[in-house]
């Protein structure tokens, strides 16, 4: 599902810029407020930027 936005922001590197795409991704839970589901998502997405470069992490 990700890899083909992936594969498309990889088209546009060039020596000058090679950009890359880390993602993270949760599932609503009953009883989620905006900020909750948005501490999850910042938490998932450092655990998919500390993995390396080019990564979708996603808890359910």
């Amino acid at each position: 599902m990700w890899h083909p936005l992936r594969a498309a922001l990889a088209a546009l590197a060039s020596p000058e810029l090679q950009p890359t795409l880390s993602i993270g991704v949760v599932q609503l839970r009953p009883g989620d407020d905006a900020n909750g589901v948005v501490q999850r998502v910042y938490e998932v997405l450092y655990v998919a930027k500390s993995g390396g470069r080019n990564r979708v992490f996603a808890v359910y």
